[in-house]
């Protein structure tokens, strides 16, 4: 119950600092793929023009199963953009250095998040990177917390956009569900 709480901090955390760019769609009625065609779609429509702007800078936020990694995916596909996992960013920087790897593991033993201070580093590295600041982001899963909408502030992140993705816990549940995998039969 506690990590709910927390995402709809954070969730309203998110809402309450990036306002402008916002924009809510409901998962739960459709497959994760027609989300990803409708969403690509209305990108099409918001990033047409020949303009000159800045590349587009996506956030997408939703519970697990909403399709998160498969739309970000997707969409980087579509537009060129780059996919900015944190977790794989923060695992790919454990397995260069011991002593984050340490940190990381102390914080998943005691059932704590991944400590705000890796994951800040590793996520303002990669958004600063030239392949990043060229063709777009998408941040994909992150903020999950108050702390992070914080750090996304501090580090003056200014998305073009932020996907709040809504489904609802049983239809979570389904999806989640449907992905175990018998490690054996496969």
């Amino acid at each position: 119950m506690r990590i709910k709480a927390e995402q709809e901090m954070a969730l309203n955390g998110v809402n309450d600092t990036f306002n402008h760019f916002v924009y809510h769609y409901d998962t739960g009625c459709n497959k994760v793929e027609q989300s990803c065609n409708e969403l690509v779609q209305m990108m099409h429509l918001r990033f047409r023009d020949n303009a000159p702007r800045r590349p587009p800078r996506l956030i997408i936020v939703g519970p697990p199963g909403s399709g998160r990694t498969t739309l970000a995916n997707e969409i980087s596909r579509k537009f060129g953009m780059v996919v900015i996992s944190p977790m794989n960013l923060v695992n790919a920087e454990a397995k260069k250095n011991p002593a984050i790897r340490i940190k990381i593991d102390h914080a998943q033993e005691s059932g704590q998040d991944v400590p705000d201070d890796i994951l800040q580093r590793v996520v303002d590295t990669r958004l600063n990177q030239s392949d990043c600041r060229v063709n777009g982001w998408v941040l994909d899963g992150f903020p999950q917390s108050f702390s992070q909408v914080a750090l996304l502030t501090q580090m003056q992140v200014k998305p073009s956009l932020v996907i709040f993705l809504e489904q609802k816990d049983d239809e979570c549940l389904k999806r989640l569900v449907n992905r175990r995998v018998d490690p054996f039969t496969g």
